[in-house]
């Protein structure tokens, strides 16, 4: 009878402790393992990352297939986390379509190289409807606090579903150079002598100075306390300087830091190496005091410049997904569409920027839709003349939301403008014909028709690919859209839609 209660209590126990859809650790039992973890990281001098993962749109997801399906999702979702993390990681379910995994023992880049993982298993099992958005934590040198940390996380998966569906982002504290108006530069030499000269130096010109004797010692500052110039010799041992730059301009939380690498080496290889590690500027030692102290005047304005253009970036892409938000029939399109062109770009030979333009012209395609009245980008049914000439106006609406940022955004600016015309003057809203459609606007307008053709409206089923491309045809022999641009596509084996 005493073994039969027992063993009652502790079934009960764990119950308790799990999520009954799931099969994961709760909220509470989730973070009281996060707290021991914490504390046994700090004693052992490791590293501990927390990574909170949000399913994309998931409230659009249970409106338009209902709780049965919706919860189905989340049960599978919750199983591929826990069948992709490794002995020792721990997944939880906090609430509603959130998840938490703690990685002890293991540094950011790991922890985004297993989130990779889970996101492609999510897309294989579930499909491309279903996306994840992370954000990663680092402890304890961001805190050692459970809560602090937790907090952390949710404030990089925020920024990381700012920027659009399916990312990951690292959460980076306002670098301390930009609570004043002096700048904070790391120097990271393995030279006493040389590091005391450069400090010295920069102290004189009212810079914050953090130093550093190490490769890994400057990766973990910078970590920590991300600075508005890094000033790299390449000559240390362990890591070097072109594997810090690597590793620097590889992750997105830290890319936007300039960094100078400083080096007796004179040699072009070297230079090139420098040059292809990504490293903004290259300077012989010894260095010319004027010239050192104005390129780096030069890196941090710019980078100052690019941050606040950012920012800009990011407030148009949340207004972009928030437009999508609103046309329940057209979830993903603007991400779809997005990939789909550069794909395109890339198989015609298309350069790098334009590439670019292409990826931030298919999100932003749409964001003049934020003042189309709901009623009808959600009318069941097609559009009349007066309701056609609404929507209409989109292009060009987009067009004046994004121009403040035109040195920024380029040619992307007139992808967004330009979406919706055609070769033979038919299209809107300013009729272009032949060569004044760009090659970036062709593949737009091409995407853009064979997204909508294969996604599901209120009006009509999803066309399949086969029926998709038979229109697509048509609209070439009518000279409406690029041979070219839809060969390409036919040829790109993509299904299309939802």
């Amino acid at each position: 009878m005493t073994d039969k209660l027992t063993e009652n209590y502790e079934n009960s126990l764990q119950t308790s402790c799990k999520d009954a859809l799931t099969g994961l650790p709760n909220y509470g039992f989730f973070v009281l393992s996060l707290e021991k973890n914490i504390k046994k990281a700090v004693e052992e001098g490791k590293n501990l990352s927390l990574a909170l993962l949000s399913i994309d749109a998931f409230s659009e997801i249970n409106r338009k297939y209902g709780i049965i399906k919706a919860d189905s999702i989340l049960s599978v979702t919750g199983k591929i986390i826990a069948g992709n993390i490794r002995p020792g990681d721990l997944a939880g379910r906090l609430h509603s379509d959130n998840f938490a995994i703690s990685f002890f023992d293991t540094d950011t880049d790991k922890a985004f190289e297993i989130i990779d993982g889970i996101k492609n298993r999510i897309k294989h099992d579930l499909g491309d409807e279903v996306t994840l958005s992370a954000g990663v934590s680092e402890a304890p040198s961001q805190t050692a606090i459970a809560e602090v940390l937790i907090a952390n996380a949710k404030e990089a998966l925020l920024q990381a579903k700012l920027t659009g569906f399916n990312e990951t982002n690292f959460f980076s504290r306002i670098p301390q150079g930009q609570l004043n108006d002096n700048p904070t530069i790391l120097v990271a030499d393995d030279d006493p002598k040389n590091l005391k000269i450069m400090k010295t130096l920069l102290d004189s010109m009212g810079y914050r100075v953090m130093a550093c004797d190490s490769g890994a010692g400057a990766v973990s500052i910078i970590r920590e306390t991300p600075p508005d110039l890094v000033i790299l010799d390449v000559m240390m041992p362990g890591m070097d300087g072109f594997e810090i730059c690597k590793r620097l301009k590889s992750r997105e939380g830290t890319r936007q830091i300039p960094i100078i690498l400083l080096t007796a080496l004179n040699d072009r290889e070297s230079k090139i190496r420098g040059i292809e590690s990504g490293a903004d500027d290259f300077i012989s030692k010894p260095a010319d005091k004027s010239e050192l102290l104005a390129r780096i005047k030069s890196l941090i304005n710019v980078k100052n410049l690019n941050r606040r253009l950012a920012s800009f970036e990011n407030i148009l892409f949340s207004i972009a997904n928030t437009v999508e938000a609103k046309d329940r029939y057209t979830r993903g399109h603007i991400r779809r569409v997005a990939d789909l062109a550069v794909s395109i770009g890339k198989s015609l030979g298309m350069a790098r920027h334009e590439l670019e333009s292409l990826w931030i012209g298919g999100i932003l395609h749409d964001i003049g839709k934020i003042a189309t009245p709901l009623e009808i980008l959600n009318k069941p049914g097609a559009l009349d003349d007066e309701e056609r000439e609404i929507m209409k106006k989109h292009p060009h609406t987009g067009y004046l939301i994004c121009h403040p940022l035109k040195k920024n955004l380029k040619d992307a600016l007139d992808i967004i403008r330009h979406h919706h015309e055609l070769l033979d003057g038919t299209g809107y809203p300013d009729m272009l014909k032949g060569d004044e459609i760009s090659p970036a606007v062709r593949i737009m307008v091409a995407v853009d028709i064979f997204d909508a053709l294969t996604t599901e409206r209120p009006y009509r089923k999803a066309l399949s690919r086969e029926e998709a491309f038979g229109i697509l045809d048509s609209m070439v022999n009518k000279n409406k859209i690029d041979a070219k641009v839809v060969d390409a596509l036919k040829k790109s084996g993509i299904k299309g839609g939802m």
